[in-house]
């Protein structure tokens, strides 16, 4: 037994693009309904819908059932956990004092026609304190100087590759919630607001045209390069 997503495909996935084609025995709406139900039922608090796709379940190399994952993070004052599948370090000598306790908190909802087919609550978690209230947040614009200052560091490698064309652009800047460690401590840690700054590198050598996305974060309330995504 296996799944598929339909995000996780791409081009090359000829089969598997034709059985995500057309309308779904269940609707989105309708599946949606189910997965916010069984949250309900389980008495979870806070979580919110980050997104939810097309998804066809797999038995023995053969289709199974089709359906819709759902994906469910964690809301602090308004401001939700957004959801990215992992995380790329650029350079291990300088990691960043904060980073993940454990697992990110995300909830996977996957609902066909029969009802729940799989439920999987990764770094679950309980809140139990605040502990600062209507925190101050860096101007915006020396956010951007940081971001411009990091990005730079990280990539300059690049360009020092010989590469015919190198190119970064940021297409996402969001503002969220994201939980991070407390130097010392390993069973407890704590939500901070950050910016997330979601950037694609287009990358050109011997006339071939590579392409790919990533995800750097940082503190909101003082502007460091932080990474709630590696524990």
């Amino acid at each position: 037994m296996n799944f598929m997503r339909e995000d996780y495909l791409d081009a090359m996935d000829v089969q598997l693009l034709k059985d995500f084609e057309g309308e779904f025995p269940i609707s989105y709406a309708e599946a949606l309904e189910s997965a916010q139900n069984v949250i309900r039922d389980f008495k979870i608090e806070d979580m919110v819908l980050s997104f939810g796709k097309k998804a066809c379940t797999y038995y023995n190399y053969g289709l199974g059932s089709k359906g819709w994952e759902f994906v469910f993070t964690r809301e602090n004052n308004g401001m939700p956990s957004y959801y990215v599948d992992g995380a790329t370090i650029w350079n291990n000598d300088s990691l960043p004092i904060l980073k993940a306790p454990w697992n990110k908190e995300v909830l996977f909802i996957l609902v066909d026609k029969d009802g729940i087919f799989r439920f999987n609550w990764r770094g679950a978690a309980r809140q139990t304190s605040v502990l600062a209230a209507n925190v101050e947040l860096l101007p915006f614009d020396d956010i951007l100087e940081r971001a411009e200052q990091q990005l730079m560091y990280q990539h300059v490698v690049l360009t020092e590759n010989g590469y015919d064309e190198v190119y970064l652009r940021i297409y996402e800047i969001r503002l969220g919630s994201v939980l991070v460690n407390i130097p010392g401590k390993i069973d407890v840690g704590r939500d901070i607001p950050a910016w997330d700054f979601l950037y694609e590198i287009r990358i050109v050598a011997d006339s071939t045209e590579i392409c790919d996305k990533y995800v750097t974060c940082f503190n909101a309330i003082d502007g460091s390069y932080i990474e709630p995504r590696l524990q």
